[in-house]
C-alpha cells in the first residue's frame, strides 16, 4: 500500500475532506466513493479559471482526473431531493410560507417605519396578530434616531403568516414586513 494516492473528497464544503484512493489507472471507482459516502453519484469541483462548479466524468463506474489532475478538494455530487420543485414553487410567497409552516419562528424586518416610530409602537400595532417575543427599532448609535426599520419576531407561526399577509401602515406611512433576505436564503439552503 506504500504506492497508493489519494483524492480529498467531502460531502460539502462546510466539512473536513475525507481520503479516497486512487486507483492504478488514475482512476477513482465510484463503488469505492460510494462506500464513503453512500449517497453520492460523482464528484465536482470549483473550477479555478471559470469560478463554476465543475462535474468530474464519469464511465464505466471509473471517475476520471480532470486536465490538471485530482489537485482539488472534490464534493460529493448529490442526488436532488426534488428536482421539479423549482418548477413547482414559482410563486416566492407562497413558497416562503410552505418553508414557514415547517420552521419556527424567524425575525420579520419591519420597512419604512417613521422615524418618530418607537418599540412600545410597534408593539401596539403588531400584537393585534399575536404574541410578540421581539420587538426592536434600529436606531443610528449617535443621534439615537431611527434607521427606519425594525425587527419583530412572534412566539407562533400562524401569527407570523398572518402578519406576513397583509399591508401596514403605521405613524401613517405604509410599511413592509417581510422575512430577511439572509432567513430565505438559510431555510431554502438548508437540507431537510
Amino acid at each position: 500500500m506504500a504506492g497508493v494516492k489519494f483524492i480529498r473528497v467531502c460531502e460539502d464544503d462546510n466539512e473536513s475532506p475525507i481520503e479516497v484512493p486512487i486507483e492504478d489507472d488514475g482512476t477513482v471507482l465510484l463503488a469505492t466513493l460510494k462506500s464513503v459516502f453512500p449517497k453520492s453519484t460523482g464528484l465536482k469541483y470549483l473550477a479555478p479559471d471559470s469560478g463554476c462548479l465543475r462535474g468530474v466524468r464519469l464511465n464505466d463506474g471509473k471517475l476520471y482526473a480532470p486536465s490538471d489532475g485530482w489537485v482539488h478538494v472534490y464534493q460529493c455530487a448529490l442526488p436532488r431531493e426534488n428536482k421539479r420543485k423549482g418548477i413547482e414553487e414559482k410563486d416566492t410567497y407562497s413558497s416562503k410560507f410552505k418553508k414557514l409552516e415547517e420552521k419556527k419562528c424567524t425575525d420579520l424586518i419591519v420597512l419604512n417605519l417613521a422615524w418618530k416610530t418607537d418599540e412600545s409602537t410597534l408593539k401596539e400595532y403588531f400584537s393585534r396578530y399575536g404574541d410578540l417575543v421581539t420587538v426592536q427599532v434600529k436606531r443610528h448609535p449617535d443621534s439615537n434616531l431611527s434607521k427606519g426599520y425594525g425587527f419583530i419576531r412572534y412566539s407562533d407561526m400562524e401569527s407570523q403568516i398572518m402578519c406576513l399577509s397583509e399591508r401596514h401602515s403605521i405613524d401613517g406611512r405604509l410599511c413592509d414586513v417581510r422575512i430577511p433576505i439572509s432567513k430565505v436564503r438559510m431555510m431554502f439552503l438548508q437540507n431537510p
